[in-house]
C-alpha cells in the first residue's frame, strides 16, 4: 500500500504516451508512466450494509462518499451535516494488519472489507488469506477466502510467525544458527 515514487519520465515517453486519447489507452500510458497499479485502473464499489456512505477498491483502500446527512439537533428542528468524501486512513495493529474506523466506534478489518465487497460474505468455516504474506497488503489479487489450515501453511511458508511483536523481535531458526556461528567464530 506504501510505494516508493517511480522516477520521472522521459521527455520522449511523455510525448509518445500523449499522442493517444482513447480510455484503453490512457489507461496504458498510465501504467507505462507510473507504473503497474497506479490509481487510473483503481476500481471503487459500495460495501455491503454501508450503501452509499463507504466504497472499497480494488486497490485495498476505503473511502467515504459525499453526501448529505439530516438529523435531528435536539430542539424540534433538523441540522443539516453535509460530509465530503475522502479515502479513510487506516492503522495498523500489532499483528500487522489494518483496520478502518466507518464512523463511531465501527472499527472494521481493511482486508474483510475488501473480500466482502468484491467477492461476496465470508463462507461459514473461512477466514482472509493473504497470498503475499503481507497483512498490510489489502490489494484485491492479493486476497482469497480460505481455511484455517491453508492460513497456518501459509504463515509457515512466508515465515510470518518471526515477524515484529509488540517491540521484540523474533528471529528464524536460521538466523539464529547465523548468530551462533558468526559468535563461535569471535571466540
Amino acid at each position: 500500500m506504501f510505494r516508493r515514487k517511480p522516477p520521472p519520465p522521459t521527455p520522449a515517453a511523455v510525448a509518445a504516451a500523449r499522442s493517444d486519447n482513447s480510455a484503453a489507452l490512457r489507461q496504458r500510458r498510465a501504467a507505462f508512466l507510473y507504473g503497474e497499479g497506479h490509481k487510473m485502473d483503481e476500481v471503487w464499489k459500495d460495501i455491503p450494509g454501508y450503501e452509499g456512505r463507504y466504497q472499497a477498491s480494488t486497490h485495498g483502500r476505503i473511502r467515504s462518499t459525499a453526501r448529505v446527512v439530516h438529523r435531528k439537533d435536539g430542539h424540534n428542528g433538523y441540522a443539516v451535516w453535509n460530509y465530503s468524501g475522502r479515502v479513510l486512513r487506516a492503522w495498523m495493529k500489532d499483528s500487522g494488519h489494518l483496520n478502518v474506523a466507518l464512523g463511531a466506534r465501527n472499527i472494521k478489518k481493511v482486508h474483510r472489507l475488501i473480500l466482502e465487497t468484491r467477492v461476496g460474505p465470508c463462507p461459514v468455516g473461512l477466514e482472509c488469506l493473504h497470498a503475499d504474506g503481507d497483512p498490510a497488503n489489502n490489494r484485491l489479487d492479493n486476497l482469497r477466502w480460505g481455511t484455517r489450515s491453508e492460513n497456518r501453511a501459509d504463515i509457515r511458508r512466508h515465515a510470518q510467525m518471526y515477524r515484529r511483536r509488540m517491540g521484540s523481535t523474533w528471529l528464524s531458526e536460521e538466523t539464529i544458527r547465523d548468530i551462533k556461528r558468526d559468535l563461535a567464530l569471535l571466540d
